[in-house]
């Protein structure tokens, strides 16, 4: 074997480790996810004169409770912004007292 194609099944091999740490990495992620959606708001926010601070006061206020924007739809009026909370999963194992 030329070392050529030594140097090409090495580069090979060390592609196709990687390739396998990505999809074990995958597959424990798939199985045990680090986050759950717990929570979701959607606020309206209004594009009049007095009326956009409700929605951005609103938008803030669930910025600070740890919720993440996940979507944003404009409207005629103004945009709706679909709001999500994400917490570590709670292990329930199905023993009730």
């Amino acid at each position: 074997m030329s070392r050529s194609e030594e140097s090409k099944i090495a580069e090979h091999d060390g592609r196709l480790d990687e390739m396998t740490r990505e999809i074990y990495a995958l597959r424990i992620e798939k199985e045990e996810p680090e986050k759950e959606m717990t929570k979701v708001r959607v606020v309206a926010v209004e594009f009049k004169k007095e009326q956009y601070r409700l929605g951005e006061d609103e938008v803030n206020r669930n910025l600070s409770d740890g919720f993440v924007i996940q979507k944003e739809f404009q409207t005629e009026s103004g945009a709706v912004i679909f709001m999500a909370k994400w917490e570590k999963p709670k292990n329930v194992d199905g023993a009730m007292n």
